[in-house]
């Protein structure tokens, strides 16, 4: 008989620090029973380097969680993506870059849970790699380029 090694993986745990990676980044609007608009948020999903736990997802809200621009992003978020502003510009020399080339990128958060039991909280420890800004003999155009081979 052989004795099974699979883990079921677990929830994080609160103030863990954990590496990660982002796997999709999503605007997501939440309608209340009027059929109304509650909020709006980016909608993060993120898989722990660590097998042994979960998969999880987390929400960055907007200023006016009304704003079906998906512009007005908050507070927490903003100084998020201020801060893969300034990676990017530090170790890829990209001033800019598309929303979409943050999937991928592998970072270090530390995870709290609200007491209202919703989606928990991350704050960014580290940023370790934005892979979709490395410049993989595609003339730095990032992923997904496709080269035409008649030109």
């Amino acid at each position: 008989m052989k004795i099974g090694k699979n883990v079921t993986p677990r929830l994080v745990n609160d103030k863990e620090p954990l590496a990660v990676k982002l796997v999709s980044l999503d605007p997501y609007t939440q309608m209340n029973s009027f059929g109304e608009v509650a909020w709006r948020a980016y909608i993060l999903e993120l898989v722990p380097e660590n097998t042994t736990i979960r998969p999880f997802k987390t929400r960055m809200y907007l200023v006016d969680k009304t704003d079906a621009s998906f512009e007005k992003i908050d507070d927490r978020f903003l100084a998020m993506i201020e801060r893969f502003n300034d990676f990017a510009a530090e170790q890829y020399g990209k001033e800019e870059y598309d929303i979409t080339d943050l999937i991928g990128s592998t970072f270090v958060v530390e995870v709290t849970y609200s007491k209202a039991g919703h989606l928990p909280y991350i704050n960014l420890i580290k940023i370790n790699s934005m892979p979709a800004l490395e410049d993989n003999n595609n003339n730095g155009r990032g992923l997904g380029f496709l080269e035409d081979e008649h030109e």
